[in-house]
């Protein structure tokens, strides 16, 4: 069951082939792409396609989604990012993962009323619940779901809802009911023209019927979808599940010729020791019985019965009991017969009662349910009964006003420079509005030049030749991000002049994990910085200094290692800053200290060093290099 299951969930995500040139060029278009927005879908559409290559790498992608998304505050990306993030933990089977994921999509699609997205988010946390075994909850999502999409007319997340209340139905073993459900999705996906979804409640309905042991009405369905699976051969469910469920049904209608065929057919091509393939063998074994073949008939039995047991399906191991139980009847050993007549009855006991449970337990919810719709009114009750309340006294201040107004004229003049006063606050606040606002596209507009000027430097690298210059351009290119990373965050603050040092310094952090490709390297870059705010014209030299330190550790310190670790410590200590880059890698000799290095970066510390009269180290600390800037505030 939960395997079909899966692979219509996994349908969302392999409808169209996925192929490493289209992960590749969406990777590249991400260097050149100049909207924020464009870049969120980017992000979003390589999650989309690694689900079926590598769903660690969906994840990363979708959180890059979301957090750009939510830097923008671009709703519709966080939505569509976090939905990837949370599918690919659904496919790890790390489902509180995923519910917690869904949980903030929903939060981020109920607040800007995204009710499409709400309804598929509703459906996808609720297969979420069905997957940890927790069907109540996954109904009670489903149901939501079903409420969405019948409201905004949304077909396809209406019938994707009704499959999904009719699985727990069929898991709950109330068959009846799922019956109706999957009827009204038949019917929707007909209209829709789905050949596979068509497929899916054509072979659904004959599973239900077979299981209420209506089995003229099972085979009718079955064939349907078994003439129409050969018919489109693009179909996703694979056809040796319906030719088992033909054959039982064959059997059961005492056609076992037919029967027999169907159930061979079915047997040879399903892999491994799935629940189609024991049971068929459970009712080839049968049928070898009762044409008077006990012997073959039992091994078929006992190996079915083994195997039901390792499954631990307790419906699959009681209809091979039954089957067991029967075929030791014919071959007249009384005692396997009993044996297994018992631990039928045991295990029906068991599924049944369980199924009373979830019948109680459904009931209980509903009348939960509607006590709190009970509540709900008698709330809206009691806020209209207020709302008028409130209104009539409203109308009592108005005519006591007005009565004021006409007794009190010489006030007139006291409420006109009043208004007056009002006007000149308004254009005042107004104006400061304006500043900030034209502040913020300051930063704004600076953060995109220097992204354009990054773009540049990094063509420019490209394009030259000499190792030197290039190495130079990508220094200056780096530089140009950590500078430019700033101006995002003075963009996304309040504080035009002070910046949130911890928060840029994570994502500097962030920025070089991505640009050097840390992960791929096996560098790992640790970085723990005290929460304080800086004024930007210091905040430069430092970004540019921790540019500089770390960019030499990332190159430099790890040319014979497999492996390196990066520390990043920032103190504010009565305030005093102190500044430390550790690694672990090869480190330097007394010949090649950094004070007799001459290049661009070397220069830029120790005339930063100058300007904050700072304290600056290197130390061999075997293995790697300690490199401190302390400084005074």
């Amino acid at each position: 069951m939960k395997l079909i299951y899966l692979s219509f969930l996994f349908f969302i995500v392999s409808c169209f082939s996925i192929q490493s040139q289209e992960i590749e060029r969406l990777k590249k278009e991400l260097t050149t792409i100049k909207t924020d927005t464009t870049k969120v879908w980017h992000y979003r559409d390589l999650a989309y396609y690694y689900q079926s290559k590598n769903l660690d790498s969906a994840i990363y992608f979708g959180y890059e989604g979301y957090y750009l998304a939510k830097a923008i505050n671009f709703k519709s990306g966080q939505i569509g990012s976090l939905y990837q993030v949370a599918l690919a933990y659904d496919f790890k089977d790390k489902l509180d993962s995923a519910i917690v994921i869904y949980d903030k999509a929903i939060e981020i699609a109920k607040s800007s009323r995204d009710t499409t997205n709400l309804a598929k988010l509703l459906n996808a946390k609720g297969t979420s619940h069905y997957f940890s075994g927790n069907y109540l909850e996954a109904l009670t999502y489903f149901n939501n779901g079903l409420d969405y999409s019948e409201r905004i007319n949304y077909q396809e997340g209406f019938a994707h809802s009704l499959n999904n209340i009719a699985v727990i139905y069929r898991m709950q073993r109330r068959y009846e009911m799922a019956l109706e459900v999957y009827e009204k999705s038949l019917d929707i996906k007909i209209k829709q023209k789905d050949t596979t979804g068509i497929i899916n409640s054509y072979y659904n309905m004959g599973l239900s019927y077979s299981h209420l042991n209506q089995y003229s009405e099972s085979l009718q369905y079955l064939l349907k979808a078994k003439n129409l699976s050969e018919y489109h051969s693009d179909s996703k469910l694979a056809i040796a599940n319906i030719d088992v469920g033909i054959g039982i049904a064959y059997y059961n209608l005492e056609n076992f010729s037919e029967a027999i065929d169907y159930l061979n057919k079915g047997f040879q091509s399903t892999e491994g020791e799935s629940y189609d393939k024991i049971i068929a063998k459970a009712y080839l074994g049968a049928i070898y019985v009762k044409n008077g073949n006990i012997a073959e008939g039992l091994i078929y039995i006992e190996e079915a019965y083994n195997q039901s047991v390792l499954s631990g399906r307790r419906d699959l191991h009681r209809s091979v009991l039954r089957e067991r139980a029967i075929a030791y009847e014919k071959a007249n050993n009384n005692s396997k017969a009993s044996e297994s007549w018992k631990a039928y009855a045991i295990i029906s006991d068991s599924i049944n009662y369980e199924a009373r449970q979830w019948a109680i337990e459904e009931l209980q919810a509903r009348f939960e349910l509607k006590d709190k719709e009970t509540t709900i009114s008698l709330q809206q009750l009691k806020l209209e009964k207020e709302t008028n309340q409130k209104r009539w006294y409203l109308i009592f201040g108005i005519f006591i006003a007005v009565a004021l107004v006409i007794i009190s004229l010489f006030l007139q003049k006291i409420l006109i420079q009043r208004k007056q006063l009002f006007f000149q606050i308004s254009e005042k606040v107004e104006a400061l509005n304006l500043n900030k606002l034209l502040l913020r596209e300051m930063h704004h507009r600076t953060k995109n030049n220097l992204q354009l000027i990054n773009s540049i430097l990094n063509l420019q690298s490209r394009n030259v030749d000499n190792p030197e210059v290039q190495k130079s351009l990508e220094s200056s290119r780096d530089s140009v991000s950590a500078i430019g990373l700033l101006h995002n965050q003075l963009y996304n603050s309040r504080e035009f002049n002070l910046v949130d040092f911890k928060a840029y310094v994570n994502d500097l952090c962030a920025y070089f994990t991505k640009a050097f490709s840390l992960q791929e390297r096996n560098i790992s870059l640790a970085c723990s910085c005290d929460d304080f705010k800086i004024d930007i014209d210091k905040a430069i030299p430092l970004g540019l200094i921790l540019n500089e330190t770390i960019t030499n550790a990332i190159k430099h310190a790890f040319v014979d290692s497999k492996q390196g670790d990066i520390h990043l410590t920032i103190k504010n200590q009565n305030q005093k800053i102190c500044l430390e880059v550790q690694d672990n890698g090869i480190g330097f000799n007394t010949n090649s200290l950094p004070s007799g290095n001459k290049g661009t970066g070397t220069k830029l510390i120790a005339i930063f060093s100058k300007k904050f009269k700072a304290e600056v180290s290197y130390l061999n600390t075997k293995p790697g290099t300690l490199f401190k800037f302390c400084f005074q505030l």
